[in-house]
């Protein structure tokens, strides 16, 4: 599968021991990248920092007593939350920790994003909810209901827009902050039965998800259709090849999705026409997959299993080469 003339990533790979733990078996984004040397994971019952140039490591909350089924990075602040519906967030350059309280179903997914100079907390629930907490203080500031148990969120690069998935055939569309208080943009219907990692390219105009039919599909934002712009299966076809999380680069490419199956294997497709698809094994032994993401300069690919992480070069020559083609 992985080869030395990849057109996507050159040769080998760095590996960094550092553990990740899966709180969930089906929620998998429990790798963040904060900053081109730094590496965030899931720890135990704690949320680790990896410097990859020191080796150095530490936890970033307090001892939390559940172990996380999500978390972001962003700013001063990180949050996570837990398998009860546990939600804590802490701002790391003044070392105060706040805990929300909530649901008792599981809050399968937050990120904090900055809108117009200011952070917010957002977060997906099993209770069908969006909520939406300003920071510091954890305000409640927006509650949306949707039809169906929301696994992940994605957020419009240039606004805010939300991609949300779930158990349920579509993804929806929403509004935050809505004037009009019309909420829900649009529905993008798939074939199969649930929904689970959305994602928006760099500049907006291409968004996609993965379901549990082993497919990721993707679509033009500027001319939403019934039919996807592309459906693309992974090399594994029954459930360890359902895709659990998914990333577009964020260079001045912007060319590139990576999307990482359930265990063993992750795959990088070329969004300029989709010709291209390589899939990599990330190791010799069997390895259940925890999550993935670019380097915030899209230099590098981390992806990360329970007892690792791993770091591949984006080979940006080769892209170069082929810079003249057309690409969204």
């Amino acid at each position: 599968m992985e080869n030395s003339s990849s057109a996507f990533l050159l040769g080998g790979k760095t590996v960094y021991k550092t553990q990740t733990t899966i709180g969930h078996w089906k929620l998998r984004n429990l790798l963040s990248v904060p900053e081109n040397t730094k590496i965030a994971t899931a720890d135990e019952n704690n949320i680790a920092v990896y410097n990859t140039e020191t080796g150095h490591k530490h936890g970033l909350f307090d001892s939390l007593p559940f172990q996380p089924v999500s978390f972001s990075v962003s700013g001063p602040y990180a949050a996570v939350s837990g398998p009860q519906g546990e939600l804590v967030v802490r701002n790391v350059a003044l070392e105060t920790q706040r805990e929300i309280p909530g649901e008792k179903q599981t809050r399968n997914f937050v990120c904090i994003e900055k809108f117009d100079g200011c952070f917010f907390l957002l977060t997906a629930s099993n209770k069908r909810k969006v909520a939406v907490y300003a920071l510091p203080l954890c305000r409640l500031v927006e509650k949306i209901s949707l039809p169906f148990q929301v696994n992940n969120i994605a957020v419009h690069p240039e606004n805010k827009t939300l991609l949300c998935v779930g158990d349920s055939p579509f993804a929806i569309l929403l509004n935050l902050f809505s004037r009009d208080g019309e909420k829900e943009n649009s529905r993008i219907y798939s074939e199969a039965a649930s929904c689970f990692s959305p994602a928006w390219n760099k500049t907006g105009s291409m968004l996609g998800f993965s379901c549990e039919d082993c497919f990721v599909s993707l679509w033009d934002v500027r001319a939403l259709s019934p039919r996807p712009l592309a459906k693309i299966q992974s090399a594994q076809k029954d459930r360890k090849g359902i895709c659990r999380s998914m990333a577009f680069s964020t260079d001045s490419y912007g060319d590139i999705l990576a999307y990482a199956e359930h265990a063993n294997c992750f795959n990088v497709v070329s969004t300029r026409d989709f010709l291209v698809k390589e899939t990599f094994l990330l190791s010799d032994q069997p390895s259940d997959i925890a999550g993935l993401s670019f380097s915030p300069d899209s230099a590098s690919l981390f992806v990360s299993s329970e007892k690792e992480v791993a770091e591949y070069s984006v080979n940006t020559f080769r892209r170069r080469k082929s810079e003249s083609k057309t690409f969204f």
